[in-house]
């Protein structure tokens, strides 16, 4: 009976925010904030939100913490039951509660998009520990904004250096090097490889590589066997946007290769935690 309850508050839920939308998109960027700020104060949540004209970006903010974002049908339905619920479910949709992290840690986020990452990760390392990768100018601009004190890089990583098409599906946070099913464009972008980043930065040591690639993930593994020998952990996604199939056990295959071990899976079976056993007992 409570799971039946539970399920139709969630349908009655989806389908107010449907309507909501609906008025949002007709309405001033700074009116949908206003609308969406309303809504919060009626499902009792912490987020709010403000439209940057001078930015022309979005701003998303609550409990100490914000983020920047371009697409508002997005940004509304990613951060409106607030960034720390936002933050806790990307940190243990992962299953990251199985590291201990030290605030000098290093951590590589790959397909940053947002950095919504380090929402929860701000808790245990420092902001300039934070490594992003984004190949898309929009959303690399929102991750500059929000954090500003974090090594951003608008390069995409790879198997080899170079420049490769990219195809941009910013509403749905799909862009990818991997043609997806929709797209609105596509741009050249410069990519490298983790082990040339290893070797330029000069890197000893990092505590966890994240990586969703929408696809790619096989790639850039491929140019990650040097930096993967120093590496601790690493979360992967991976999902099914390789032209419809999921990249999961081919990634699960290198990283055997490499020396990972499984520590635990994500009910979606799709993100997982894998650790380093030449470095973790």
């Amino acid at each position: 009976m409570i799971y039946l309850y539970k399920k139709i508050r969630e349908i009655v839920y989806r389908n107010i925010v449907r309507i909501l939308r609906l008025f949002q998109n007709i309405s001033s960027k700074s009116f949908a904030c206003t609308i969406q700020n309303y809504f919060s104060l009626l499902t009792n949540s912490s987020a709010k939100f403000r439209y940057c004209s001078e930015d022309n970006m979005y701003l998303a903010y609550s409990d100490h913490s914000k983020r920047f974002f371009k697409h508002q049908v997005r940004g509304f339905n990613l951060y409106h039951r607030g960034l720390k619920k936002r933050g806790e479910y990307i940190f243990n949709s992962y299953c990251l509660n199985h590291i201990k992290f030290g605030e000098n840690d290093i951590v590589i986020d790959c397909g940053a998009n947002y950095g919504d990452l380090f929402l929860e990760l701000s808790k245990y390392i420092k902001e300039e520990n934070y490594i992003t990768f984004e190949p898309s100018l929009s959303e690399f601009k929102c991750i500059e904004k929000s954090l500003p004190l974090a090594n951003n890089f608008q390069v995409g990583l790879s198997d080899r250096p170079g420049e490769l098409m990219f195809y941009l599906s910013s509403n749905e946070g799909d862009s990818s090097f991997i043609k997806p099913q929709s797209y609105t464009h596509t741009i050249s972008s410069e990519v490298t490889t983790l082990d040339i980043f290893k070797k330029k930065e000069n890197l000893k040591s990092c505590k966890l590589l994240k990586l969703e690639a929408e696809g790619y993930e096989p790639e850039i593994l491929d140019g990650a066997i040097s930096f993967l020998t120093i590496c601790d952990y690493v979360a992967v996604d991976g999902g099914p946007e390789r032209y419809g199939q999921p990249t999961f056990q081919a990634v699960d295959n290198q990283l055997n290769e490499s020396g990972f071990k499984l520590i635990d899976r994500f009910k979606s079976k799709h993100r997982a935690l894998y650790k380093n056993t030449a470095r973790i007992n």
